[in-house]
């Protein structure tokens, strides 16, 4: 390991690596380490590094260092010290009687990770695996940052579209399931799914297999809500919520749609744009080389 970090302790493990929580010793920081296995210079590890170091932007992790060492790429990140979302909603389910996030709370981490992606979208980035386990809480004011762009895919064009099917079923659009193109909107459905999640404390699709679970996305058959929880919150979720899960992809908006105008999620956006300082421009990015 290199000199200028300390391992503490393990925070996760997957197929294709860990991720560590570590102290930068120069300075003395919390930083979050993952190791990934090296296979060639445009592997996926190196690809997300060079996505990572030119994402800036409040609401996506921060990238800070990488380097390689016995075929295992390190990249060094932002710690977030909340944790992740999946473990505020598994706290939410838990809780008896079961506890809601209010809405104020849902509206203001749908909007941060809305800005997330209306930034990568506007660098012909699709994200493709936006779920609760990718969305971190920082800070005491537990702002959403987005992470794990490794699967993000870049689009020659704005109206191009990608083929490879990578994402997460709970969470997949329709078109990734029929093994169709898809774009920006796939990940405006995830947030659909996401929305509901944060708002019934279920996921939008069940199924006792991946093969059910496809055929409830691909009819667009969500889980009915109870009476109870529909007068929870107001109509803009509900509303919300039936625009994204649209199955045809060109009939869902996209971010900047969702952010522009005069509704309650884009003057929510616009007030988080100014308090977070939202950056106007950013370099292009290829991943090709």
């Amino acid at each position: 390991m290199d000199k200028d970090y300390r391992s503490i302790h393990l925070l996760g493990e997957g197929a294709f690596g860990q991720v560590y929580l570590m102290r930068h010793v120069p300075t003395q920081r919390l930083v979050c380490v993952k190791a990934l296995k090296e296979c060639h210079e445009n592997s996926i590890p190196w690809k997300e590094v060079k996505i990572m170091r030119k994402l800036c932007h409040p609401c996506i992790v921060r990238y800070q260092d990488s380097f390689s060492l016995a075929n295992i790429v390190f990249i060094v990140m932002q710690y977030a010290d909340k944790g992740d979302l999946s473990s505020k909603l598994d706290a939410a389910r838990r809780s008896r009687p079961r506890m809601h996030f209010p809405e104020s709370q849902i509206w203001q981490w749908f909007s941060q990770l809305c800005l997330a992606l209306q930034y990568m979208h506007s660098r012909k980035l699709i994200h493709r695996d936006i779920k609760p386990p990718n969305l971190f809480l920082l800070g005491p004011e537990e702002r959403l940052v987005l992470g794990d762009v490794g699967v993000a895919k870049k689009l020659d064009t704005t109206k191009a579209f990608a083929h490879t099917g990578i994402g997460t079923p709970f969470y997949m659009a329709p078109e990734i399931f029929g093994n169709r193109g898809h774009n920006t909107k796939a990940d405006v459905w995830s947030l659909g799914v996401l929305l509901y999640e944060l708002a019934y404390l279920t996921h939008a699709f069940g199924g006792a297999s991946i093969d059910e679970i496809a055929r409830n996305v691909l009819s667009g058959c969500f889980r009915p809500v109870a009476p109870e929880d529909t007068q929870r919150y107001s109509s803009a979720v509900g509303d919300l919520i039936m625009e994204l899960l649209n199955v045809d992809p060109t009939r869902r908006p996209s971010v900047t749609e969702m952010l522009r105008g005069k509704n309650f999620l884009a003057r929510r956006a616009q007030e988080l744009s100014k308090q977070i300082l939202i950056p106007a421009s950013a370099p292009k990015i290829d991943i090709t080389r």
